[in-house]
């Protein structure tokens, strides 16, 4: 689980999954199955310590266990309008409890330690390096855009110029984009790097679609199987 603690005082660092630092295993049973939180301890020479929370899931791939219930999953996968995979979105499922997925290459997500019967909210959620991406081409094209010469017809695309989350594209826009360009702002002041729709949602209005709220989360009312619901990424 160490992905490579260190510290600067001399001597090297022990790893523990308690304060105790002889807590060096952990025991997973058939009792476990499904995703169990650990800590992962830190301790320098100095006695210092720091943790930090992550989790196992622990499977019965080859049946030992004996048989059991199939567990219910809440999944899916987060593309890009042009199909390409979403990394790093945190998915929350909003219940207090779960702790977050973020997803990795493959844009997947899953969970499957939810409680049946229970309400979920599913929120994709990425706001870190709002610069990627953007160019002054950006500001190119959403100023003729504007100016009516060639209009953005893809709803993605006009929620993507959409910079300061108005529900609108206008010059406003460019000004924000321009000071992000510019290095004044390191971030949209008013809205996330990232924003996502629910991929089986149709726009009524696909070259307004500002003109309804458009779904960012997913509710699930008594969960009672397991459900897929995937996101269009949109990078602003």
């Amino acid at each position: 689980f160490d992905e490579g603690s260190f510290d600067n005082c001399p001597g090297d660092v022990l790893l523990s999954f308690s304060p105790n630092v002889n807590n060096t295993n952990l025991d997973l049973t058939c009792a476990d199955l499904g995703e169990q939180v650990i800590q992962l301890w830190v301790t320098d020479a100095a006695g210092n310590q720091d943790f930090c929370e992550t989790f196992v899931i622990v499977q019965d791939n080859q049946g030992f266990c004996g048989p059991t219930a199939d567990p219910l999953i809440v999944g899916g996968n987060i593309q890009t309008e042009m199909g390409g995979n979403v990394t790093e979105v945190m998915i929350d499922v909003n219940d207090g409890v779960t702790n977050p997925f973020m997803t990795s290459q493959n844009g997947n997500f899953s969970f499957n330690t939810l409680v049946d019967g229970n309400d979920y909210t599913v929120a994709p959620e990425k706001n870190i390096t709002p610069l990627n991406g953007v160019s002054t081409l950006d500001l190119v094209i959403i100023q003729r855009h504007i100016l009516g010469m060639v209009p953005i017809t893809s709803p993605y695309k006009l929620i993507a110029a959409d910079a300061n989350n108005s529900g609108g594209v206008s010059t406003l826009d460019l000004v924000d984009i321009r000071r992000l360009i510019l290095h004044i702002d390191l971030e949209y002041q008013n809205n996330t790097s990232w924003r996502f729709v629910e991929a089986d949602y149709v726009f009524p209005f696909s070259g307004n679609p500002f003109a309804t709220t458009f779904p960012e989360a997913v509710d699930i009312n008594g969960l009672l199987a397991s459900v897929e619901h995937d996101f269009v990424g949109v990078k602003i």
